[in-house]
């Protein structure tokens, strides 16, 4: 116990140049783990965003080909179907695909005001 409060003493006795320094590199490195942390789940959704925007392709050559069918008169009953099924999924890719960058941008203004609150 006697070596602790003599380091203690010691640590009280810097300048306070050194602390204030020590604090700054501390903060630097919170700073570094949470910006890691914002490219993990950044890289993570950007990788499902572009899955969705491949999805989101996929359908619209799909529908290109049903409305192709269309205008050469080679149209049945169930290309109507498939034609707004299409048009459904498209729709709803869309609307994931906003809202998966919407979620990402308010990650982020969350993870950046939750560090000024803590840090700051």
């Amino acid at each position: 116990m006697a070596s602790f409060s003599w380091s203690l003493n010691k640590i009280r006795n810097f300048p306070p140049f050194f602390i204030e320094m020590g604090q700054t590199f501390i903060n630097g490195q919170r700073v570094l783990a949470s910006e890691l942390k914002w490219l993990a789940v950044q890289a993570i959704r950007r990788l499902e965003i572009r899955q969705l925007e491949k999805l989101r392709q996929k359908e619209y050559a799909l529908l290109g080909k049903f409305l192709n069918s269309r205008v050469r008169k080679e149209e049945d009953a169930s290309h109507k179907k498939e034609i707004q099924l299409s048009k459904e999924q498209i729709h709803f890719l869309e609307k994931e695909i906003s809202h998966l960058e919407q979620d990402l941008q308010d990650y982020r203004e969350k993870l950046v005001s939750k560090r000024r609150a803590k840090w700051l």
